[in-house]
């Protein structure tokens, strides 16, 4: 009998199909399988983590159930058998007779992403083959493989059957970019659950087609603090001093799948849970992520116009949103010209304003709303900004098998790369600021993983910047003087997301090569370069 030990998805064995499964508790399904090779030989792919009890177990059936094949035992971790488990169920090849079999496979796909708690689902069609991705902790993972005809009569069918109507075009076209909302009640574990799915098609060069589904849980249920979501103490009571303000506009900046929408969900929460109910809030979404207790949410994706109103419908819904009483108005997103005047009208008029921007930090957020439109007496007026913030998410390592120091900087001796943070890491900690910091305080992620995570990984947390502009810094930015204005914010106390991230680092919270990638390098140049 053969033995293997795998550390790594690539080094995983190929097989054409899971075998004994129904013979499998839940429980040892979690812990071991079997899969058969297309030369007859038989993996049992076990868990280095499953108990004594299971190990028995698979030793069992292997004696009894399989006792003439050639069996290759292969011990593996809790993420890798789930890595293997998800590519044998998309590998396996299935004949497409009618649309019951592709909303089989579809809801098959989608089970598995909302049980891995995937946040998008990517379908990668090629001319030989498509990929099945998710997003998780926001990173991308490949499950597995399907065939290039499959999956485009499955993405067809999303889109041509199972898309809202209203919410995209006549019928799908590979060759356009598209985009269309889904709406699914889908059972899970015993549980009927209410998901929203985005979609977006594009066409990539030479002949690909890309598609992302973003998942958003309808049930969803704020039950987190900002604390949770990973602010310090100094940005919560910036945040709750913004919330207290009778009047003014805070703006929240940061890329796609940066936490924005969750952020300010939390903020509305907070502000409702506070007013006692005695406050109406009203947002405007394209479409809502989460409901929101007390507020009255105008959903602005489902309906698809076809004209030119339909690049306008952000501004009829802030005129809607304003002729309802409102106390605090939340906008989505500010687009245009005609969307900047009247959230200026909005926050002029008396009313709390919250509101997103894609913008690369809290003080550029300023030159990215002049863009857009806003007026540069109106934006540096007292009373009419609140607060810019800037925030990113950065994974959290598994505080059961991250590496430390040490033991991480010996086992990547050889690597370049990673001697290139290292050699940061040491720059940084002889900066004045971080003396008191000791590199021995320092996890890197095992990417090996463990049970308790995916792949060294068990979350995301945020790392954030808050500019609140005092009458020294408007000033500078009414004269366009943002070196000058950023100055004056250190000066104040102001911290970067980049700082923010640090901190963490020297937590043990998140490990340094992921900081870098969302914030920028920890130090610009290292002595010796």
């Amino acid at each position: 009998m053969e033995y293997k030990l795998i550390m790594i998805a690539d080094d995983l064995p190929a097989a054409k199909r899971i075998i004994l499964d129904d013979q499998l508790s839940d429980l040892e399904q979690r812990n071991f399988c079997f899969a058969e090779a297309k030369d007859g030989r038989v993996y049992c792919m076990i868990s280095q983590s499953a108990s004594s009890i299971m190990k028995q177990r698979a030793q069992t059936i292997k004696d009894f159930g399989l006792d003439t094949r050639e069996i290759v035992t292969v011990y593996v971790t809790q993420e890798l058998l789930s890595i293997f488990r998800d590519r044998m169920s998309h590998d396996v090849s299935m004949v497409v007779e009618s649309e019951s079999d592709l909303d089989r496979r579809f809801t098959d796909i989608l089970i598995q992403a909302i049980r891995a708690h995937a946040s998008d689902i990517h379908l990668e069609i090629y001319a030989d083959h498509a990929e099945v991705k998710f997003r998780i902790h926001g990173l991308i993972y490949k499950i597995g493989e399907l065939d290039s005809h499959t999956v485009n009569r499955l993405v067809n069918y999303v889109y041509n059957v199972a898309a809202a109507e209203g919410s995209k075009d006549t019928q799908y076209n590979p060759e356009d970019m598209q985009d269309a909302l889904l709406d699914t009640h889908i059972e899970i574990d015993g549980v009927m659950r209410h998901y929203k799915l985005r979609l977006q098609t594009a066409p990539c060069y030479p002949n690909a087609v890309t598609i992302v589904m973003r998942l958003l849980p309808v049930d969803a249920q704020l039950k987190i603090t900002l604390h949770e979501l990973g602010y310090s103490q100094h940005q919560i009571k910036l945040l709750e001093r913004a919330q207290a303000r009778p009047v003014g506009v805070t703006i929240i900046a940061g890329t796609t799948g940066s936490g924005k929408s969750t952020t300010m969900a939390t903020l509305l929460s907070e502000i409702f849970r506070r007013s006692k109910g005695t406050k109406k809030i009203l947002t405007t979404e394209d479409p809502p992520e989460y409901a929101i207790p007390g507020a009255n949410q105008i959903n602005l994706s489902t309906k698809r116009i076809g004209t030119a109103e339909e690049e306008n419908i952000f501004v009829k819904a802030i005129k809607v949103a304003m002729r309802c009483d409102p106390d605090i108005i939340m906008v989505g997103e500010v687009r245009d010209q005609r969307s900047t005047q009247l959230l200026s009208s909005a926050v002029l008029s008396g009313h709390q304003v919250f509101t997103t921007v894609h913008a690369a930090s809290a003080i550029s957020i300023y030159n990215r709303l002049l863009n857009l439109g806003f007026e540069n007496h109106v934006l540096a007026s007292p009373n009419f900004l609140a607060l810019l913030v800037y925030q990113a998410l950065v994974p959290v390592s598994c505080t059961k098998c991250a590496l430390p120091y040490a033991v991480f900087v010996k086992k990547m001796a050889n690597d370049k790369d990673i001697k290139a943070v290292i050699q940061r890491l040491e720059a940084l900690i002889k900066k004045d600021e971080y003396k008191d910091k000791k590199l021995d305080e320092v996890r890197f992620v095992n990417d090996e993983g463990c049970s308790d995570c995916r792949r060294g990984i068990s979350g995301r947390t945020v790392v954030a910047e808050m500019l609140e502009p005092t009458p020294e810094i408007l000033a500078a930015l009414r004269a366009l003087e943002f070196e000058n204005a950023l100055r004056l914010w250190h000066d104040q106390g102001g911290r970067t997301a980049l700082e923010h991230g640090t901190e963490k680092i020297f937590q043990g919270q998140v490990d340094p090569r992921f900081v870098e990638d969302r914030c920028g390098l920890l130090v610009d140049t290292v002595e010796g370069e």
